[in-house]
């Protein structure tokens, strides 16, 4: 009888030690998560992408409510042109079947607000491996992208006034 409640008593102490360390992890990835959450941009949308879940940084950037992209179409949040081409259609599909994609990827905010973000659309897979959801990490990056449009279009201008320099010195020659 001892030695039953000797190894009932040591049950006991493991099972209590495993849901301690199981409790420790829960924590430890609740916190990743959390932030993770407050410094960057997170969308999460189904299979068919229909948008699930947004944070508060999304929302911010795009400039929507909750309620208004809830339960949307990701089409929604991507240019036109872009949400009708095969590429679109084919990358989404490598995704919804288990393939990482980072990269940076041009959205329509509210009103038609260009925006860019670097991130990583991500499958979220059941204890099953049937992928579930699609996670979308990233960050803004609009403000980078279009100081180096500004850039280039200001090269280019440069570029034609140097020519044109040349030519108005050629023409004083001669």
């Amino acid at each position: 009888m001892k030695v039953l409640q000797n190894q009932s008593e040591k049950q006991q102490e493991e099972l209590s030690e495993k849901t301690d360390h199981i409790a420790e992890r829960e924590a430890m990835v609740q916190s990743r998560f959390e932030g993770v959450n407050k410094t960057n941009i997170i969308a999460e949308f189904d299979i068919k992408g229909k948008i699930s879940s947004v944070n508060d940084i999304f929302l911010k950037l795009f400039d929507y409510k909750e309620k208004d992209v809830l339960n949307k179409e990701r089409s929604l949040l991507i240019p036109e042109k872009l949400s009708k081409s095969k590429e679109f259609a084919s990358e989404w599909k490598e995704i919804t079947k288990g393939k990482f994609v980072s990269d940076t990827f041009s959205f329509i905010g509210n009103k038609n607000k260009k925006i860019f973000i670097q991130g990583t659309y991500t499958p979220i897979k059941e204890s099953s491996g049937k992928i579930q959801n699609i996670l979308l990490i990233g960050f803004d990056i609009t403000e980078l992208i279009m100081r180096s449009e500004e850039l280039k279009a200001r090269e280019t201008e440069l570029e034609f006034q140097v020519e044109e320099l040349k030519m108005l010195q050629e023409k004083l020659k001669s």
